[in-house]
């Protein structure tokens, strides 16, 4: 028998768990009817599977990866060093990629920034790297990242902190912290990260660099590990918005197997848009995104700085207001942090979904963590437990109702681009936090809050939206956050390169 028999002790375990009243006299019962279940089950596991994945090893080059030691690995950007291409050609020749450690890349351990899951090597890729490699692409790493992405910060990583390359003192950001970094160095001419609330868009901007959270859905997730289904996203980063824009152009469109990805979905020529002309855009200022207790003065004097240079390039702007915007990270919070306790209780991968399942992660996932408790992150374990006793106690109506607020926040920003092409507000209402290794962990945990304030709207709402940099304080880049309407990432990707190619002559702002 596959499935190990239950004793009685495993039952009342488990019935208590569950919140369950089994009496003594009907354990007989009981144990009988689940041994008979565990029987059918057995079925499950003979039958052979269809092969669906175009995740599969398409191209069967050699793969193998190295740790790299610290004098290639300045800023602790890569867990994991490869060389990684196909005998193929497209747009993408040439191009080196680094993957963020949640992505899979078979033959290439991966690792989601967790000693949790050392060791494991995916059979199948995403979807994303056979897109890369078909196109010609050489994915030369594994980034390093926030554990189990849990932090919008660079330190949380059971491999070393990320440093940032733009301003040595200060955080990379998170949780795409090593691909950010990667970039903003000059290892790579694009990485991917992946998003739930801020963990492109503020690495990106805390690095100096552009990068795109695309619609939901527009870039299949397949083959990546997951928070939650609703808002997972994958994008890309690079120092310049063409970058951005022909990786896009090559990942973007349905594989028949995500979920995420709807009928609605729609492709572009996204390389072309970047040169489109901006002049009468329509740019609504987020008013909601300039407030805020903790606000920099400088960061957002900048930001205004960016706004003056748009209308100087031809575009209007106009302030709008979301009030919801305030709540969004407290929403964003609830879902991510509840998503990721249904992923770690289902063995990296979630239930519910209509789509391919990595049954090979998921076996190794629930394996490792049954047997490597020390493998999350302090923050990691806080949040499992918050959302368990939230869990326990009033069962999903909390996560529901964050859900139904989201859907309400969907249709504010909907009604705005009725009236606007495009929304700006700073990616970060404050500069990148300074490294401080005595920090206690309370506060390391707790300020990361304030990093994703901006950034969780759109990932709510499943709009597109990219950082682009502009200006610095100190010397301590600052991101302009835009945000367009669903599959318009052609507008978001003009508005940001207008003002990408004016960057030699932004300000730099000493401190006040």
């Amino acid at each position: 028998m596959t499935f190990e028999s239950t004793t009685v002790d495993d039952l009342y375990e488990i019935a208590n768990r569950l919140g369950l009243d089994i009496s003594t006299t009907d354990m007989d019962y009981y144990r009988t009817v689940v041994e008979e279940s565990l029987s059918e089950l057995e079925r499950v596991q003979e039958l052979e599977p269809p092969s669906l994945r175009p995740t599969q090893r398409q191209y069967r080059t050699e793969r193998e990866g190295n740790r790299p030691d610290e004098s290639e690995n300045p800023h602790n950007a890569w867990i994991t060093r490869c060389d990684v291409g196909a005998d193929t050609s497209g747009a993408l020749d040439g191009t080196t990629v680094g993957l963020k450690d949640s992505i899979a890349l078979a033959g290439v351990e991966m690792t989601c920034g967790s000693r949790l899951l050392e060791g494991y090597v995916p059979e199948s890729d995403a979807t994303v790297v056979s897109r890369l490699l078909a196109a010609g692409a050489r994915i030369t790493g594994k980034c390093n990242m926030e554990n189990f992405a849990f932090s919008a910060s660079s330190d949380t990583s059971d491999f070393g902190a990320v440093t940032n390359p733009a301003a040595p003192a200060r955080i990379a950001g998170g949780s795409s912290s090593g691909s950010a970094a990667a970039v903003a160095a000059g290892d790579v001419d694009v990485a991917l990260g992946c998003d739930q609330g801020a963990s492109v868009r503020v690495p990106a901007s805390c690095c100096g660099i552009v990068g795109l959270d695309p619609t939901t859905g527009l870039v299949p997730y397949t083959g990546i590990f997951p928070m939650d289904p609703t808002i997972d996203s994958v994008g890309p980063m690079a120092r310049t918005v063409h970058g951005v824009a022909e990786v896009l152009e090559v990942i973007a469109g349905v594989d028949g197997l995500d979920p995420r990805q709807g009928p609605a979905v729609q492709t572009a020529d996204y390389t072309a848009a970047v040169a489109d002309d901006i002049q009468d855009l329509e740019i609504g200022v987020l008013q909601e995104g300039f407030e805020g207790p903790d606000a920099d003065d400088r960061v957002l004097e900048t930001t205004r700085d960016a706004l003056d240079t748009y209308e100087r390039l031809g575009a209007n702007t106009t302030p709008v207001s979301v009030p919801l915007h305030d709540d969004a990270v407290s929403v964003g919070f609830t879902i991510w942090a509840y998503g990721a306790l249904k992923v770690f209780r289902n063995g990296g991968q979630g239930v519910h979904l209509d789509g391919w399942y990595d049954t090979d992660l998921m076996a190794a996932f629930a394996e490792r963590r049954d047997t490597r408790t020390d493998g999350l992150s302090e923050e990691g374990k806080a949040t499992l437990l918050a959302m368990e006793h939230l869990a326990n106690r009033y069962g999903g109506a909390t996560y529901g109702r964050a859900q139904n607020l989201r859907y309400r926040l969907r249709r504010e920003l909907d009604d705005l681009f009725s009236t606007v092409d495009v929304l700006a507000l700073p990616t970060m209402p404050v500069l990148p936090f300074e490294i401080e290794d005595d920090l206690a962990d309370t506060e390391r945990t707790s300020r990361t809050i304030t990093l994703c304030r901006n950034t969780a709207t759109s990932s709510l709402t499943n709009h597109p939206s990219i950082s682009v940099p502009y200006g610095s304080v100190d010397g301590v880049p600052v991101g302009l956050l835009l945000i367009a309407d669903h599959y318009d990432e052609q507008t978001l990707l003009a508005t940001a390169n207008a003002l990408l190619e004016t960057t030699t002559e932004a300000p730099h702002r000493e401190p006040l």
